[in-house]
């Protein structure tokens, strides 16, 4: 009976360090089935949040880019915008457009730029800056920013040479800004005087004022990069300004 008895206790001390190991083995097993579970719902939740901020950032940037066009059109059928583009030598006219672009600007210093584009034939000299500027066909006759970018543009430009060539209005790829070299978006929109295209009235926001607006909005804390698709480019909205 000893002897038996001591077997046992024997055979049972060996058990012992075997049963741990199967122990340890199947509470790692039912950690990493729970590892893995919280692993699926998360990146299920992830997924989730991820589309619906990026459904978010596209519809404010329809938004957005309405709001645009609704202003390009307003400044194109403004009374002293259409009186400038008929008349461009006039001095009166052109002062009159300068004051309601620059009070405009004041208003919405988002926007780099308000130029007004000139359709013409033949090249037009114009006073700017105290000094005597040539326009021709396409480049800016007036802006907002006290005379910087006129005689600049032309239709080598995609936001002007497609007004020029009919369209209703167009919002343009990302381009530097002529005045400051800043990253904008150009929404144009045609001035016509008795029918005519005459010229076109652009607005050029800052790029960075879509990513901010988004960032200050409730439903977008910490946002990662997120992406929309407008058009036929690609817009990078990221928290990290300065990659923009």
């Amino acid at each position: 009976m000893i002897v038996n008895s001591s077997r046992r206790t024997k055979n049972f001390m060996q058990a012992v360090p075997v049963m741990v190991t199967i122990l340890v083995i199947l509470v790692l097993i039912y950690t990493l089935i729970l590892y893995n579970r919280e692993i699926e719902s998360s990146k299920s939740e992830f997924i989730e949040i991820g589309s619906k901020l990026t459904g978010q950032s596209a519809n404010g940037m329809e938004m957005w880019l309405e709001d645009q066009i609704r202003m390009s059109s307003l400044i194109a059928d403004h009374p002293v915008i259409e009186l400038l583009c008929e008349d461009p030598t006039n001095p009166l006219a052109r002062y009159e457009a300068r004051i309601y672009l620059e009070g405009l600007n004041n208003r919405y210093p988002y926007y780099e730029a308000l130029p007004v584009a000139l359709y013409t034939e033949e090249p037009i000299d114009v006073t700017s800056r105290g000094k005597t500027v040539s326009v021709e066909n396409g480049t800016f006759i007036v802006d907002s920013v006290r005379g910087n970018i006129v005689g600049e543009g032309g239709l080598n430009l995609s936001y002007i040479n497609a007004i020029y060539n009919g369209k209703d209005y167009y919002i343009s790829e990302i381009y530097p800004s002529i005045n400051s070299g800043e990253p904008i978006i150009a929404i144009s929109h045609p001035v016509r005087y008795n029918g005519q295209v005459k010229g076109a009235a652009i607005v050029a926001p800052k790029i960075e004022y879509f990513p901010r607006g988004l960032l200050n909005r409730p439903c977008m804390v910490n946002p990662a990069i997120c992406l929309s698709l407008m058009g036929e480019g690609w817009l990078f909205h990221t928290p990290i300004l300065s990659l923009l």
